[in-house]
């Protein structure tokens, strides 16, 4: 799903466009696998190759994603990691529902030590704060 940018500069309202919104998903793809800062040549290397994007290309996107506090830098030699907002973009543009299986739901009813008759109840709360946090 693209998303374009808005005309507003606030850091609330600002989106990144589609270049912006693949870069971040890679940084935030390859942070997972890996726990480490993720470089413009990491990006360029395993996610850009196809868009023929140069690292120093990838660097400008980074620097924006950096600037409207998506991402950040750990220190200067660094690449960046995302920051809580960068997760929270990438979580309401491109993650879908999550949908719990009848197990996963019995195991959330043994985790937390409810009945049958109040889990659906429960159930209904629990996943209106996941979806919306």
């Amino acid at each position: 799903m693209a998303i374009r940018a808005s005309t507003s500069t606030t850091q609330a309202d600002w989106t990144p466009d589609a270049r912006g919104q693949a870069v971040l998903s890679a940084i935030i793809k390859e942070h997972l696998r890996t726990g480490e800062p993720v470089g413009s040549r990491t990006i360029s290397e395993r996610f850009a190759s196809g868009a023929g994007w140069s690292s120093a290309t990838i660097r400008n996107v980074m620097a924006e994603l950096e600037e409207h506090e998506l991402v950040e830098q750990p220190h200067t030699s660094a690449g960046r990691v995302p920051t809580d907002r960068g997760y929270r973009f990438y979580v309401d543009h491109f993650m879908g529902d999550a949908r719990l299986s009848r197990a996963d739901l019995s195991a959330i009813d043994r985790t937390l030590g409810l009945s049958a008759g109040d889990a659906g109840a429960q159930h209904g709360r629990l996943m209106e704060r996941v979806s919306h946090a």
